[in-house]
């Protein structure tokens, strides 16, 4: 049974992932001492030896509804980890999706759009603990005889933020494997209260990067000890441990660690221990860096450590922002790097090279969604693959899925509507910065570049301006700032049209981030006759588990015939599969057309 099915039976299961101690109790190299009957659960909270806890090792709990009709077996042992039977308490699930801010032109929320949420509630129950201890047989007690299964599991496993939590959606008579999973990150558990019921809330993974979350550059507390002269370039002596004034923000090199006193920028080689853990004398000083003016600086006057990249692709210092320990933090396995360093270099080569500091103590958020406003690029969790995705605003470069009235669109459930405010018309994006710890007005920046479609600000189109205006820190050449101009001009020109509508779940491989084209009698041209529109989904949920996904999708303008240039040895077009003639591009005859009569490229 699956969802192409007459009759399917629609199953959902939900897992909790503990992490758990891989060691057993009073065996080396466990040095707990307690005895038999006082052993830990290998959770951290009740670890005996924290300096042995070694939580290599996972405990999956699942559960299901009480009314499913369970004939699946989901126990497994794989080495260390162990994966239960379902537990028959999940009374209900909740979800709302990721909702992707395309390019960050939406203005509801930042760059990396809505967070995707879950929220579980179950019923608590007293349980055997032969699952969750590992030392059940040597208890001297019955373990249904103290607490519950919801009581127990929170005392022993308080430290639950970041547990995953997956959901699964399927049929009877599907194995797990072959479900759709989606993957979230436990933010909160309530405590079992009178109704006996407990609530487990989940967001996916990019919540670690959210404005409450992490600040970067970190913020250190540090100060200079003493007064500093606008000329002085030695005995500069800085409060602070080494771990944060040689701490390296992606900066650690040739040219040495960068730092702001005041709104003066400056560049050190290195530091001298001068009073163990407390002081250190900077060496190699370069006073006055990337445009500031040097000046003198009172003892006490806060000294502050600067991110800085050096001709790094845009991939990289988004990966360094999410993924490092001095960044959100994000587990790397959330992203694939290698199709990240792909997009950049055949959709972006102009931010192949970027040259940039990030100096005012931001939260991350913050730092990619200027990123992705000045590159114009989107950011999304796929929680179906548990991946994050990264995709410049650009055409599609597979041939998008066609979905119609007839044999998809669940009657009744399309709307559209016209988003008027997220039009524009011209872009000006003011870039370079003459002072880079100054980028607040257009008089900041050494230059500028305008980008204008005059037909639709005519008397015959829309007869206004609509601006969308960057200030940039990131962008440093006329290429990137022409390029962010073109994409945004291509999607934003014409009024986007936003269209939410539901499909059955035979058709749920369509998910968020696709491209899809739209036929429906509600989406016509002048003289009433159905058309077909180019949309990009910005949300995607399975709102009847099994049976209906609704989706959220925006116009995206990008209709034609795209293609990037091919090698030099590549085949002719007449003799190129239709797959390569959909993702490489040739060169057209004067009318337009290639040899078999159909449109020419434009190069993406």
């Amino acid at each position: 049974m699956n969802n192409l099915t007459i009759g399917r039976e629609p199953i959902q299961i939900v897992e909790i992932v503990a992490p758990r101690c891989v060691n057993t109790y009073g065996q080396s190299p466990c040095n707990a001492t307690g005895g038999t009957g006082a052993e830990c659960f290998n959770t951290r909270k009740t670890c005996q030896d924290s300096a042995n806890y070694a939580a290599t090792a996972e405990l999956s709990f699942r559960f299901s509804k009480p009314t499913a009709n369970r004939t699946m077996d989901t126990y497994e042992i794989d080495g260390d980890n162990s994966k239960s039977n379902p537990f028959p308490w999940l009374l209900s699930v909740k979800t709302s999706p990721t909702q992707i801010n395309i390019g960050g032109t939406g203005d509801a929320s930042t760059a990396l759009g809505i967070r995707a949420s879950v929220s579980a509630t179950f019923q608590d129950a007293p349980d055997t603990d032969t699952f969750s201890d590992p030392y059940i047989a040597t208890r001297g007690y019955i373990a249904t005889d103290r607490g519950t299964f919801w009581s127990k599991w929170l005392a022993r496993n308080p430290f639950y933020t970041k547990y995953i939590f997956r959901v699964y959606d399927g049929y009877q008579g599907q194995d797990l494997s072959e479900m759709q999973v989606r993957e979230y990150l436990i933010d909160s558990i309530t405590n079992p209260g009178s109704s006996g019921q407990v609530t487990v809330k989940a967001k996916d993974p990019l919540r670690l990067a959210g404005s409450d979350r992490t600040i970067f550059p970190p913020v250190e507390g540090m100060n200079i000890k003493n007064n500093i002269t606008t000329l002085q370039q030695v005995g500069i002596v800085v409060l602070g441990t080494s771990a944060q004034v040689l701490r390296s923000l992606f900066d650690a090199g040739s040219d040495g660690y960068y730092a702001t006193i005041g709104s003066e920028l400056i560049l050190f080689t290195g530091a001298t221990e001068t009073v163990p853990g407390v002081e250190y004398t900077l060496t190699g000083v370069f006073r006055a860096i990337g445009g500031t003016t040097a000046e003198d600086h009172d003892a006490g006057d806060s000294f502050a450590r600067v991110g800085f990249w050096g001709s790094k692709p845009l991939d990289v210092i988004l990966s360094d922002l999410l993924f490092s320990d001095v960044g959100a933090n994000i587990d790397s396995s959330y992203y694939n790097a290698a199709d990240w360093a792909e997009e950049v270099a055949t959709y972006g080569i102009e931010f192949n090279t970027m040259s940039a500091f990030a100096i005012g103590q931001e939260p991350i958020d913050k730092l990619v969604s200027q990123l992705a406003d000045q590159c114009s690029f989107s950011l999304w969790w796929d929680d179906r693959e548990g991946k994050i995705k990264f995709r410049f605003v650009r055409p599609p470069s597979t041939i998008p899925v066609s979905i119609n009235d007839t044999d998809n669109i669940l009657a009744g459930s399309f709307s559209m509507l016209d988003d008027v405010e997220r039009r524009i018309s011209r872009v000006i994006i003011n870039y370079n910065p003459i002072m880079e710890t100054k980028t607040q007005s257009a008089t900041d920046f050494k230059n500028s570049f305008v980008s204008v479609n005059l037909q639709y600000e005519s008397e015959n189109f829309y007869g206004e301006e609509k601006t969308r205006r960057l200030f940039s820190n990131w962008i440093k050449s006329g290429l990137q700032a022409a390029r962010t101009s073109i994409n945004l001009l291509s999607l934003l020109v014409v009024t986007p049209k936003i269209v939410t509508f539901q499909l059955d779940a035979k058709d749920r491989g369509i998910w968020a981030g696709d491209i899809v084209d739209i036929s429906s009698w509600q989406y016509t041209d002048e003289t009433g006759a159905q058309t077909v529109g180019r949309f990009f989904i910005i949300s995607a949920d399975e709102s009847v588990s099994g049976e209906v996904i609704s989706y959220k999708a925006i116009s995206y303008n990008f209709v034609g015939r795209y293609g990037i240039i091919v090698i030099n040895s590549a085949v002719d077009f007449t003799f190129a599969s239709d797959e390569y003639k959909a993702t490489g591009g040739w060169i057209c005859n004067d009318s337009g057309l290639m040899s078999d009569l159909t449109e020419g490229y434009k190069i993406q």
